[in-house]
């Protein structure tokens, strides 16, 4: 029946229903079981070296095998959450399998998506892909949030393995291929966006992962929790794609890259100075929307350095998990030390120096 109709972004919408849906969700019950910040950001700083590590020496990328360990592997994080219960140990092995399933997805995920780019109609291909991910995660808060609150944490990691168990019947209808690679060659497979990409991982999950964590510092429940990730969702969608027809129409990324960039850096500093929810909220709101039209500028120039190759994408993973992995254990750092409110500035810095990295590298000086 599926394998008529089946679209390669059908998993997409999975992992994002996913994620969006159960494995954010579940960090209400993790701040209600008393796992703190500095506790949450060690184990993503532990579970995302590990993650880096692995597809470092794999050497071998099996695309249906990757996808499948994929969805099994989040299913074993929430099986461990299922027998052992919530506290910090378990909380670090669940966290190692949760990103354990995102690299090995995405590795394959991303060579199979960006195979049908159309020449010069590469950011639109990207914003298309980031819209994807946005649209699936406007309802997925509230279907999570209400099996949580309604049936209690056992019923809701069944269901969401029975997802994921949906999504594995799913992939007999990927091809068989793999791509070998050594641990050396894929280390200087992007050379000259290598250092972007550290600063891209970064600022992925500032916005979809560390905003939304420190946003419990004002909500208590699912439900609410739930409102506020979809009102995020929902943002600037039909700007975005704006931007994508137009830079790709004028091949002018360095204006948007540099406005953008100060713009982010100035709401960072917004953070900074507000106090109480309401303040917090605007600024998450107004960031989002920033964050809808810079993320595919940013993920894009993979693409505009004719870098579309399995091994590129594999290599882009890698650099990003890296620079994921030193954000988490910056903000560790300074959360242990009570930095709160200093982990914005942290922030306004890194969007302040990319731009400038950018041209430093003249990333797109050739491309005409």
């Amino acid at each position: 029946m599926f394998n008529k109709y089946f679209k390669i972004w059908w998993f997409q919408i999975i992992q994002t229903l996913i994620s969006s849906g159960f494995i954010i969700i579940l960090y209400v019950k993790f701040f209600q079981n008393s796992i703190t910040l500095p506790q949450i950001l060690l184990a993503e700083a532990i579970a995302t070296i590990c993650s880096t590590l692995y597809l470092i020496f794999a050497r071998k990328i099996n695309f249906r095998l990757n996808i499948i360990l994929g969805f099994l592997s989040i299913a074993f994080g929430f099986s461990i959450l299922f027998v052992f219960g919530i506290s910090f140990p378990f909380f670090v092995i669940y966290s190692i399998f949760k990103l354990m399933s995102s690299a090995l997805f995405f590795s394959v995920y991303n060579i199979l998506f960006f195979r049908e780019t159309k020449d010069k109609k590469e950011l639109h291909r990207v914003t298309l892909y980031w819209a994807i991910g946005i649209v699936a995660g406007v309802l997925a808060p509230f279907v999570g949030s209400y099996i949580l609150t309604k049936f209690g944490l056992n019923i809701f990691i069944i269901v969401a393995v029975l997802i994921v168990l949906f999504a594995i019947f799913l992939v007999k209808n990927v091809k068989q291929e793999s791509i070998t690679y050594s641990p050396k060659t894929i280390l200087k497979e992007i050379k000259g966006l290598r250092i972007l990409n550290l600063f891209d991982g970064a600022f992925h999950k500032i916005i979809s992962f560390v905003i939304p964590i420190f946003a419990l510092l004002y909500i208590n429940t699912e439900f609410d929790f739930a409102k506020f990730l979809s009102l995020v969702s929902i943002v600037s969608l039909f700007f975005a794609f704006r931007l994508a027809k137009k830079s790709d129409k004028t091949r002018a990324r360095m204006p948007y890259i540099w406005l953008l960039s100060l713009v982010s850096f100035c709401i960072m500093l917004g953070f900074y100075f507000t106090d109480g929810f309401v303040y917090f909220l605007i600024f998450v709101l107004v960031y989002k929307a920033v964050t809808v039209l810079f993320d595919p500028l940013r993920f894009n120039m993979i693409l505009d350095h004719k870098k579309n190759t399995g091994e590129s994408w594999i290599a882009r993973e890698i650099y990003l998990s890296m620079g994921r992995a030193i954000l988490f254990l910056i903000l560790f750092v300074m959360l242990h030390f009570n930095l709160v409110k200093e982990v914005y500035l942290f922030f306004a810095l890194l969007y302040l120096l990319f731009p400038f990295i950018v041209k430093n590298k003249k990333i797109y000086a050739k491309i005409s």
